[in-house]
């Protein structure tokens, strides 16, 4: 018989999820593109060109890392 370990355990799912539509699509379809070459090999990443929807985004990224700082320092107070 294996004895189980504390490893062995599947963690709890602790995901807080705030309430924000994730089906707005982007209206802004022009993309800056940046080309990297090194090492023989060559990445190109193309992101949406500045824009007011990108405060929008911002904002809910800077609620959701705040509520997930929140919970965290509940837990350890």
């Amino acid at each position: 018989m294996v004895k189980k370990t504390e490893c062995d355990k599947l963690p709890n799912n602790n995901i807080v999820k705030n309430d924000i539509d994730v089906e707005l699509s982007m209206t802004n379809t022009t993309y800056q593109q940046t080309e990297i070459k090194k090492g023989g090999m060559k990445v190109i990443i193309e992101c949406p060109d500045y824009s007011d929807e990108d405060d929008k985004i911002k904002d809910e990224v800077r609620l959701i890392l705040v509520n997930a700082l929140q919970e965290h320092l509940k837990k350890i107070s």
